[in-house]
């Protein structure tokens, strides 16, 4: 939950009420599928796009792993979503 407080420019993360995923809704970039591919293709971290859910804007995030790869995921997870909406001519937000 920090780090979507630490971005507020960037995300928007009602708190989850359980489980171990959050569906944060990201500024910006019409839809996260492209982010998305990146993020695997690229940096090894597997979200899932949120039009899988009817919901283009956001992505599942999972964080039941280790505190440092959950560190690692959400800082490529910024720095993609910042440069897909770059790319679009959104809003460009600071990387972590």
């Amino acid at each position: 939950m920090g780090w979507a407080a630490d971005h507020p420019e960037l995300v928007d993360l009602p708190r989850p009420s359980g489980g171990v995923s959050a569906f944060p809704r990201f500024q910006g970039p019409a839809q996260v599928d492209e982010a998305c591919e990146e993020l695997a293709d690229v940096h090894g971290v597997l979200v899932v796009p949120g039009s899988c859910f009817g919901h283009p804007d956001r992505m599942r995030i999972g964080f039941g792993g280790p505190t440092e790869e959950l560190r690692h995921g959400l800082r490529a997870v910024a720095d993609v979503v910042a440069r897909t909406a770059d790319k679009e001519g959104c809003l460009r937000w600071p990387a972590l």
